[in-house]
């Protein structure tokens, strides 16, 4: 018997240097994801995705850019 495991988007590209990474989640999901897993006998549960942010450049922490939604987002995906 599979173990039971949840699933989290976290549709953001804060931590990266341009933006799209943040559009995954939702493709995974159209694409059929959590269906399929479910067909192949996964015990899964969709948890639904923390906030959406897109990346920016951040003048004001160019070696660590969009810290803030990082940590904030980080603290998302361990609460859900």
């Amino acid at each position: 018997m599979p173990r039971p495991f949840g699933l989290i988007g976290a549709p953001t590209s804060a931590g990266s240097y341009a933006p799209g990474q943040e559009k995954a989640p939702d493709a995974m999901r159209r694409a059929g994801l959590v269906n399929l897993l479910r067909e192949k006998g996964a015990d899964c549960t969709d948890y639904g995705d923390t906030e959406r942010f897109r990346w920016r450049a951040d003048r004001e922490h160019p070696r660590a850019m969009n810290i803030e939604p990082v940590v904030r987002i980080t603290k998302d995906v361990e609460r859900l």
